[in-house]
């Protein structure tokens, strides 16, 4: 699940970073409105990507997992107790 995070934060990261230089190259945009348009296009994405994005959803491998971890610790606390 971590590398799917840091995927989505350097995709996010070189999209912006793209868009950044995107608006300082484009010094013959001068009105206010363009530029919010260039700005918008440089932060909506990523935003959009990020909260969209969904990790996958658990395998039943992995669901199996979980559950018998969970007994063998539910076990070695009765033995403790």
């Amino acid at each position: 699940m971590m590398k799917l995070q840091r995927i989505k934060t350097a995709i996010a990261a070189v999209w912006v970073l793209s868009a950044i230089v995107l608006l300082i190259g484009s010094a013959h945009v001068t009105s206010t409105t363009d530029r919010m348009v260039l700005t918008l296009f440089g932060i909506l994405p990523p935003l959009a990507m990020w909260f969209f994005w969904n990790d996958p959803s658990q395998t039943l491998s992995e669901s199996i997992h979980v559950v018998r971890d969970e007994g063998r610790a539910t076990r070695a606390r009765t033995r403790i107790d």
